[in-house]
């Protein structure tokens, strides 16, 4: 470890990704990967878009904000809610940059999560010092919800599991 490095960070243990076979012979679904190509309109739309490559991109994404924010707008009303904007969306760099947000800006109280799930959460809570309990998980590996009740701390879970796969349905988590 580098004498130049702060401190506080020495101690955090790296998140580890899964396993990157590069043959192509594995659908590799830990990275959200498809087995099939893109879709021919897909291919169509991007056309022509190369010639925009070298310049620097919207850092607001507002056309991608606007068309989220219309799409789940319509949904919501027609859902008998209350509807969204574009102040309701936020778009980022990936998932990790937006957790990496969501557990700077709400997790001051500390943070809770399912012991078996993304392995980036412990890494986040340990990097911006944020206390982490760790829940433990059901016999079969499903999420305890009822262990995550009346706790005064952020709750975080992926929903499916990020390792288990197992979905919980809405009312579960509500």
């Amino acid at each position: 470890m580098s004498r130049f490095m702060n401190e506080r960070y020495r101690g955090i243990e790296p998140y580890v990704p899964g396993e990157q076979p590069r043959d192509r012979r594995y659908i590799k679904l830990n990275t959200n990967e498809s087995p099939f190509q893109p879709s021919p309109k897909v291919l169509n739309a991007l056309k022509g878009e190369g010639e925009s490559l070298n310049l620097y991109s919207d850092p607001t994404a507002s056309v991608l904000v606007r068309a989220i924010a219309e799409r789940f707008d319509r949904a919501s009303r027609e859902a008998g809610g209350k509807g969204i904007s574009d102040k309701n969306v936020f778009v980022g760099n990936g998932s990790d940059e937006v957790l990496a947000f969501a557990f700077q800006a709400f997790c001051d109280g500390g943070v809770a999560f399912p012991a078996v799930g993304y392995g980036f959460y412990p890494v986040f809570a340990r990097l911006y010092g944020i206390d982490a309990l760790e829940v433990p998980m059901m016999a079969d590996l499903s999420v305890n919800v009822n262990s995550f009740k009346c706790m005064d701390r952020t709750i975080v879970i992926a929903n499916p599991n990020a390792q288990t796969g197992i979905y919980l349905p809405l009312s579960s988590i509500e």
